[in-house]
């Protein structure tokens, strides 16, 4: 399915939603409650200009729970009708929209993601579809990618060193870092305690020795490449 599609079937779902709630007597009741509490016209406004006037009158007493008409009060209505009336908070705009306009519209998503600030978050607003699951990770990695390789101004403040790279739980972790410390004393003299008398240079089959119990000359040549892979990997890094 297009991206597109996708997001249309999500629209078309939620506006089913939305359109069965709006045929409720019960919420026709509020709406028409609203409207005359904030002043606005029945059948909603018409003119932009005027929505425009009557918001700033709005938002100049937004703080003042006291005063019906205030926008902390006009924001605390649509937060009552989206818990009656059983609406996730994506609707929060449509419902918005639908008391100032009296304009039926829905969203067209489940989840949102966010990159603002320090990390990638998606909010979830009701369960994704398939597609938008799909579509999701897509776009989380796109992020990812993007955050990792720090060109992007409005991802700077992210922190994924690893970008979209799949990690795994590594095999022989205590067995690797053991061959790195024990491969740092390579070349040096190996004392011998008994004789007090060097007995040659610390070397692999040195590193072998303290890491594994050796049982055949096969286990021992791979032991060895084992140890060299190992130094490898940590000097490509």
């Amino acid at each position: 399915m297009k991206i597109r599609d996708c997001y249309d079937k999500i629209a078309k779902i939620n506006l089913d939603i939305f359109k069965l709630v709006i045929e409720k007597q019960s919420f026709k009741d509020v709406i028409e409650r609203i409207r005359k509490n904030f002043n606005i016209p029945l059948n909603g406004f018409e003119d932009l200009k005027i929505v425009e006037q009557w918001w700033y009158k709005l938002a100049v007493i937004s703080e003042n729970d006291k005063i019906k008409f205030s926008l902390n009060n006009f924001y605390k209505e649509i937060n009552d009708i989206l818990i009656d009336f059983k609406l996730t908070d994506n609707f929060r705009n449509n419902i918005l929209h639908y008391i100032i306009y009296n304009q039926i519209s829905a969203p067209s998503y489940n989840a949102a993601i966010y990159p603002g600030g320090k990390n990638i978050s998606i909010v979830f607003y009701g369960r994704p579809t398939k597609c938008e699951w799909q579509e999701l990770k897509r776009q989380v990695e796109l992020f990812l990618n993007l955050s990792s390789k720090k060109k992007y101004r409005f991802l700077k403040g992210q922190n994924y060193p690893f970008g979209d790279k799949v990690l795994k739980p590594k095999r022989n972790i205590d067995r690797d870092l053991k061959i790195i410390r024990l491969s740092k004393k390579k070349g040096e003299k190996i004392l011998d305690i008994s004789t007090r008398k060097y007995i040659g240079n610390y070397n692999d089959k040195s590193i072998e020795a303290e890491v594994w119990e050796s049982e055949s000359v096969k286990e021992s040549m791979n032991n060895e490449k084992i140890i060299r892979k190992v130094r490898e990997r940590i000097k490509k890094k």
